[in-house]
């Protein structure tokens, strides 16, 4: 390999490292600088109206807080991924991911709700699967900032919220 060829390959290695880490394009554990939070959601009816709410999975506890200062997470872009694993017939998220999770600083609601779609720079490509059962959403994961997010459902014409908490890790150089 002459001079020129290893400077060629050494420079595309190195602009594959920085793609993985600027929150452009697909995320997963096997790049460097960024993480998947695949979990599940069980919603139960819990009278007239009324729904409980039981996350399991990877970052997030039994109530659907997210912690993404832990290891694994911290400095690492995220892939959040939630998917319905039972639900009453015919609950699904909102159609448009923008609105299917809502997100807020939660210093700015308290333990209040979302009041509308995200509006900022840390949460991108927000997508529901075509069934209504995925939510994906990507978070920067920079800023130490603790969130109040939203999830948001349909189910017969109703809209259906869970409010819990997401807690980001702090710059990772990214």
């Amino acid at each position: 390999m002459t001079l020129i060829q290893r400077s060629i390959a050494a420079f595309s290695i190195l602009g594959l490292a920085a793609c993985a880490c600027t929150g452009h394009g697909a995320v997963s554990d096997h790049n460097p600088g960024a993480a998947t939070a695949d979990v599940g959601v069980t919603v139960t009816p819990d009278g007239p109206g009324k729904y409980s709410f039981k996350y399991a999975g990877r970052f997030a506890d039994a109530d659907g807080n997210f912690d993404f200062s832990q290891e694994g997470a911290k400095g690492n872009v995220i892939t959040i991924e939630i998917s319905i694993d039972s639900a009453p017939p015919g609950l699904k998220f909102k159609s448009q991911g923008s609105d299917a999770m809502w997100i807020v600083e939660k210093k700015s609601v308290g333990d209040g709700s979302p009041r509308g779609a995200y509006k900022g720079e840390q949460f991108r490509q927000f997508s529901t699967s075509e069934d209504g059962r995925t939510l994906r959403v990507t978070d920067l994961n920079d800023d130490g900032v603790l969130y109040r997010y939203a999830l948001r459902f349909d189910l017969n014409g109703e809209t259906i919220q869970h409010d819990p908490d997401a807690q980001n890790g702090q710059g990772g150089g990214h």
